[in-house]
C-alpha cells in the first residue's frame, strides 16, 4: 500500500511539473492564472480601504499573545467578487457577497487567508470547481509559509485519487485583487460544511435521534471554543509515540463539533464514539 502511495505522488509531481512546464511555453511567459477581484466601499471605521483583509486577527492568537489585543477581530465586509478564468474570460461579475479573514494563528501572518460567503440568492460556481455545482462558501487559502503553492494542492489532489468515492475539497491556484491592490497568488478552495455535493451527511439539528451525521474537526484551539461543542480524546494508557519511540508530551487531544446539534445525547454519543474509536485504531 505504501508502495502505491509513493507512486501516486510521484506520479502527480511530474505531472504538476511537466503539466507547468508544458503550458508555460505554449503561454510563452504569458500568466495562466485565473483571476478573483475584490471590491468593496471604505467603512468610517477603518483607516484603508483594505484593513478587513490585512488587519484583523483571530481572538484566540489575542488570547496568547496580547500583543495583538490593538488588531480587531475578523468581520465580514459587503464586497462584490468578480472572476476571470485563466484565459482572461469573465466569468463572475460583481456577484454580491461578504469576505472576511479566516483562520487561528494565520491571522497574525502578514498575508491571510479569506472567506468568501456570497448573498443567499447569489450561489456561485469559481472556475469550474466540484465539478460546476454552486455554493454561497468558498475560501482563499494564503498558503503564507509555503512559497512552492504546491503543498495545500498536493494534498487536496491526493486526497481526491486515493479515496475517488469520498469527497475531498476541489482547489486551483488564483491571483487575487482587493480595490485593485494585488494581494498575491492565494489556494481558492472550498469551504468544509454539510452539503449534498460537500460533506453529504444528515443534519442533525431537526433530528433528536444519535443517528444522524456529525461534522467534527480536530481543533488545535477547542479550548477557545463553546465547551457544548467540545470534546476530548481520553488517551490515558494509550501514549503517542514517534518513530523514535520517544513519548509525546505536547498533542492536541481536541476536537469541535462544526454542526448544530439537537441535544446532549448527540454531543455525547459523538464523544463515546470518537473515544471508543482512538481505542479501537490504537490496540
Amino acid at each position: 500500500m505504501k508502495k502505491n502511495y509513493v507512486f501516486l505522488l510521484c506520479l502527480l509531481v511530474t505531472s504538476v511539473f511537466f503539466g507547468c512546464k508544458q503550458e508555460s511555453e505554449e503561454q510563452k511567459g504569458d500568466s495562466v492564472l485565473p483571476k478573483i477581484e475584490i471590491k468593496s466601499e471604505k467603512l468610517p471605521t477603518e483607516n484603508k480601504n483594505n484593513d478587513f483583509i490585512t488587519e484583523p486577527v483571530s481572538d484566540s492568537v489575542k488570547e496568547s499573545s496580547p500583543w495583538y489585543n490593538n488588531k480587531p477581530s475578523p468581520y465580514y465586509k459587503d464586497c462584490t467578487i468578480t472572476v476571470y478564468d485563466k484565459e482572461g474570460v469573465e466569468t463572475i461579475s460583481e456577484a454580491k457577497a461578504e469576505v472576511k479573514v479566516r483562520g487561528n494563528w494565520t491571522t497574525s501572518y502578514a498575508k491571510k487567508g479569506l472567506r468568501i460567503k456570497f448573498a443567499k440568492k447569489e450561489k456561485q460556481n469559481l472556475l469550474g470547481l466540484n465539478d460546476g455545482n454552486e455554493f454561497r462558501n468558498w475560501v482563499l487559502l494564503a498558503s503564507y509559509k509555503d512559497w512552492s503553492f504546491l503543498r495545500d494542492m498536493t494534498g487536496h489532489t491526493l486526497g481526491r485519487l486515493i479515496s475517488p468515492d469520498y469527497y475531498s475539497t476541489d482547489s486551483t491556484l488564483v491571483e487575487l485583487y482587493a480595490n485593485k491592490e494585488y494581494l498575491g497568488v492565494y489556494v481558492l478552495a472550498e469551504q468544509q460544511e454539510i452539503n449534498d455535493n460537500r460533506v453529504d451527511i444528515t443534519e442533525a439539528e431537526d433530528n433528536t435521534s444519535v443517528n444522524v451525521g456529525y461534522l467534527i474537526e480536530y481543533d488545535k484551539y477547542y479550548v477557545s471554543e463553546d465547551e457544548e461543542c467540545v470534546f476530548t480524546i481520553k488517551h490515558g494508557e494509550y501514549d503517542i509515540y514517534d518513530r523514535n519511540n520517544n513519548k509525546l508530551r505536547d498533542y492536541n487531544i481536541g476536537y469541535t463539533i462544526k454542526n448544530d446539534l439537537n441535544n446532549t445525547k448527540q454531543r455525547d454519543f459523538i464523544e463515546s464514539y470518537m473515544n471508543n474509536l482512538w481505542k479501537l485504531c490504537y490496540e
